[in-house]
């Protein structure tokens, strides 16, 4: 079969964006990926059935291709609108949007500017420190993520995040306490007891605190077996690596090893249907049923993890309207299907005229809640 390979640039005043999708035979995949001035932002693979034949591999690349592209330009098209809106909703949803493909320059923007219209808007601090974590400033995401603790500390997730960034700033002692209260929250969390492990690990490199340096080997190990017991994806050879690497007493070489797990993890939870290009569909009235039925599975494995994060019931809740829209814009096709083809029958205007007529309520309804704000 032959390599297919599709280029599209995008520019922007002064930034050029590649979008570049091809085909891998070997591993029967369609792969998209995002560049900006040379740097890969992001790459994503879509597999296919070995049997698909050459022609459909070749339409299908060219389909992703133009997906992709089209994704970038509604993206970029909408940054300058949102901004100069003063719609607090639609700028954090494009701002997750933004988040999700790692243009990170635009999330921080957006998110900052949520931040001013409405001071209290947990979400935002949280995203806003996830940003300043990936960009390398974690003594700012820890500022963020602590704002985002206090104004709902029943999030587990917060707790976790705040931890993560805690460790990168060298505060191994509060990135312990923030697992913990974690893991009071959902004792079933394996990532939080992954990172209370990583906090045993890393203050055995710096020292920073006694007491938790006592027997580290033992806690951290402890806190290793729980995480992979709840979440058998931990359990790797590197896993195991850097397990007997810290038994071999080298904590400094064990916690790279570490840390590099965890961040793979992330990243590749960030991969699956992360719902942020989905969310700003949503509150913009686009999204279409397939997507909404991968953003349901995806909200109820983050409810099976993070109960308590009653953002996720709602926006769940949201996503069932959204399809019973998608649902009763179709059946409104149909009657006008049967009243083009016999507009005498009656019944078929009668169901036309009573399901458009709710399906403007709906739309308006669903208007109200995705916009009413985060309260």
């Amino acid at each position: 079969m032959e390599n297919y390979r599709l280029k599209s640039k995008v520019s922007v005043e002064q930034k050029e964006f590649l979008v570049q999708t091809i085909n891998d035979p070997d591993r029967h995949t369609v792969v998209n990926s995002l560049f900006i001035d040379g740097r890969m932002l992001e790459t994503v693979a879509y597999p296919h059935s070995e049997e698909l034949s050459e022609a459909d591999v070749l339409t299908r690349v060219k389909h992703t291709h133009g997906e992709k592209k089209h994704e970038l330009e509604h993206l970029l098209s909408m940054f300058q609108q949102a901004s100069q809106s003063g719609d607090a909703d639609l700028m954090f949803s494009l701002a997750r949007a933004f988040y999700g493909k790692n243009m990170f320059d635009y999330a921080r923007n957006l998110f900052e500017s949520v931040l001013v219209i409405r001071d209290g808007h947990f979400e935002a601090y949280n995203y806003l420190g996830l940003v300043w974590l990936a960009s390398g400033d974690p003594e700012e995401a820890t500022r963020k993520l602590a704002r985002a603790v206090e104004l709902r500390p029943q999030f587990a997730d917060y707790h976790n995040n705040y931890a993560i960034a805690l460790l990168e700033a060298g505060f191994c002692r509060r990135a312990m306490e923030e697992c913990e209260a974690a893991l009071k929250l959902n004792i079933y969390y394996a990532e939080a007891y992954f990172n209370l492990g990583i906090a045993f690990v890393a203050n055995a490199v710096t020292r920073e605190d006694y007491e938790m340096y006592a027997n580290h080997l033992q806690k951290s190990l402890e806190m290793f077996e729980r995480a992979a017991m709840i979440d058998p994806r931990y359990r790797s050879v590197q896993f195991e690596e850097a397990c007997e690497i810290l038994k071999r007493n080298d904590p400094s070489r064990s916690l790279n090893l570490l840390k590099g797990i965890r961040d793979e993890k992330r990243l590749s939870a960030a991969k699956r249907i992360s719902g942020d290009f989905i969310m700003f569909q949503l509150t913009a009235g686009m999204s279409g049923s397939q997507s909404l039925d991968e953003r349901i599975e995806n909200l109820k494995g983050e409810l099976d993890r993070n109960p308590n994060y009653v953002d996720y019931y709602h926006e769940m809740g949201l996503c069932y309207l959204q399809k019973s829209k998608v649902d009763w814009q179709m059946a409104i096709d149909q009657f006008q299907k049967a009243c083009q083809l016999n507009p005498k029958l009656t019944k078929a205007q009668i169901g036309y005229d009573k399901a458009d007529e709710f399906l403007s309520s709906l739309t308006l309804s669903i208007s109200e809640i995705t916009r009413s704000g985060s309260k």
